[in-house]
């Protein structure tokens, strides 16, 4: 009964030792040249690894060799990434939505098909998921007055059922 109880406990341990001293900076930098693959680049960032987790600080986002937006704060752990005060630089803001106050994309154990997405800011909340198999994007939409004065044009692409607006997207 010991022996059965100490090996599991070993495993654990070893497991646990192992993804706290991986390096979390190399993972990044590797997703960073794979997304510069997609003309998309995160510059003038500071990264601060955690045992469980590492964070992006201060990061701008550019997009074909244009500023695109800018955010506080990115964390990622091991189950997802998150990310706070999105904001569009000024001269986008004009063509694309406001700000997003959170971001968030989890991956679940129970569900590894699926990347749930949840956000929130001046638009509304956001809920929705990316279907890894079938290449699908589905987003819920609860818009706020704001959205619904200023950003007409986005909503007339969605569905509208519910009090809510969907919106489906093949990847």
């Amino acid at each position: 009964m010991k022996k059965s109880l100490k090996i599991p406990l070993y495993i654990f341990t070893f497991l646990l030792f192992f993804i706290m001293s991986m390096p979390k900076e190399n993972l990044y930098y590797y997703l960073e040249e794979k997304i510069k693959n997609n003309n998309l680049v995160i510059s003038q960032e500071i990264i601060h690894s955690n045992y469980f987790s590492f964070d992006v600080n201060k990061g701008n986002v550019t997009y074909k060799k244009e500023l695109f937006f800018y955010f506080d704060l990115m964390t990622f752990s091991l189950t997802g990434i998150s990310i706070k005060n999105i904001s569009l630089y000024d001269e986008k803001r004009k063509e694309y939505l406001p700000s997003l106050q959170n971001f968030k994309i989890t991956a679940s154990i129970i569900n590894p098909k699926q990347l749930s997405i949840t956000g929130s800011g001046l638009i509304g909340e956001v809920e929705g998921y990316v279907d890894i198999i079938n290449k699908k994007l589905i987003l819920n939409l609860n818009a706020t007055k704001y959205m619904k004065k200023n950003f007409r044009n986005y909503l007339i692409n969605m569905e509208f059922k519910n009090g809510k607006y969907y919106y489906v997207y093949q990847l």
